[in-house]
């Protein structure tokens, strides 16, 4: 092969070996943490949507009904997209993702909040929303705004 040949062949092979391996870290890296991080967002926009049925159990079973499940399954959504993060400790200290007993604290409080839609008591509810805001550092402001 002649030298400009060569050189074109070198940097083809390069590229794509550069393109795959930017695919791999994006595939295992950056799409988890995406993920888990829209996640919490998700978890704020249930916490809001359904403040009002957890803020006083005892309303409407149809809506009390769909409140617990939404919460219960974002509750177990926040485990597994903890799990799928890759090098889960390092994005936890670079402040990318909530610390990991947050996330178990976090989805155990959902499916306490969850149990409670029905029959729980309206203080006791708004707390645990609050603390579940709180280990997922989501804004106490936005808190504020939603009840």
């Amino acid at each position: 092969m002649s030298d400009p040949v060569l050189t074109f062949v070198l940097t083809v092979a390069g590229g794509v070996l550069i393109l795959a391996l930017g695919r791999v870290f994006e595939k295992l890296i950056i799409d988890p943490v995406h993920r888990l991080r829209s996640l919490v967002g998700e978890i704020e926009d249930v916490l809001a949507f359904h403040a009002p049925f957890y803020a006083s159990p005892g309303g409407s079973p149809t809506d009390e009904v769909e409140a617990s499940a939404a919460l219960r399954a974002k509750a177990t959504q926040l485990r597994a997209r903890r799990y799928a993060v890759v090098w889960y400790p390092l994005w936890a200290f670079l402040r990318l993702v909530p610390k990991q007993r947050s996330v178990k604290e976090a989805s155990k409080k959902l499916i306490g909040l969850s149990n409670a839609v029905h029959s729980g008591d309206a203080v006791e509810n708004i707390e645990k929303a609050s603390q579940i805001r709180v280990l997922l550092r989501i804004s106490p402001a936005e808190e504020a705004d939603n009840l």
